[in-house]
């Protein structure tokens, strides 16, 4: 009854009532192979999700995804991944390396989600300046909180003039707020900062 729910609206993210009246969140994953969902969640097929024909378009359209895969399966194929897909996750790379495309964790992504969609924030003009106060993020999930600088990390406000801006947490001032020139939409931004994911050093355990 709930199982493709979000897809209808074609949402990232929707709280859902279960059975039992608990409330959790359900998330869309991306598979777009031709034969349908799941045939294009391995390695062999996974460039069928990666083309730049749908990294492209997911950049025209401003959005997000989540990509169905299993890397580990890889059905008919002589290698751990294919050519034609290190080639589409070479393409993906390039585009992030050059900042069209930003790539993280899901975790990552679904707080980012969540948290924008939910937030709680308010806005004031004194003098010349622009201040903008986060409040709380009304989570229909967990509940109502307060959130620290990393649940909002990445969070882009657009402005009139990104140096005339401040942005608080509640009373707390976010110091080092990232001021961005004007994108594509002629307008100006700003961001509170956010950490970029690194890969964890295995090798000393291989």
């Amino acid at each position: 009854r709930i199982r493709f729910a979000v897809h209808s609206s074609n949402d990232l993210v929707e709280p859902v009532t279960l059975d039992d009246g608990q409330i959790v969140y359900q998330f869309t994953r991306y598979d777009n192979h031709p034969d349908g969902i799941g045939f294009g969640a391995n390695a062999s097929t996974m460039h069928y999700n990666l083309s730049p024909r749908v990294i492209s378009q997911l950049i025209r359209a401003g959005g997000f995804a989540i990509l169905y895969t299993h890397l580990g399966m890889n059905e008919g194929c002589d290698t751990p991944v294919p050519l034609i897909t290190r080639d589409s996750l070479r393409f993906l790379a390039r585009e992030f390396e050059s900042g069209n495309v930003y790539v993280t964790t899901t975790q990552k992504l679904l707080d980012y989600y969540i948290n924008s969609r939910y937030m709680s924030w308010e806005f004031e003009i004194i003098e010349d300046e622009q201040i903008i106060i986060i409040n709380t993020i009304q989570d229909p999930v967990f509940g109502e909180f307060v959130p620290s600088k990393t649940d909002l990390q990445g969070i882009t406000f657009y402005v009139k003039d990104s140096e005339m801006v401040r942005v608080y947490i509640g009373r707390i001032e976010i110091a080092d707020l990232i001021r961005n020139q004007s994108d594509e939409t002629g307008t100006e931004s700003v961001t509170i900062p956010f950490t970029r994911s690194e890969f964890p050093d295995v090798g000393s355990s291989l």
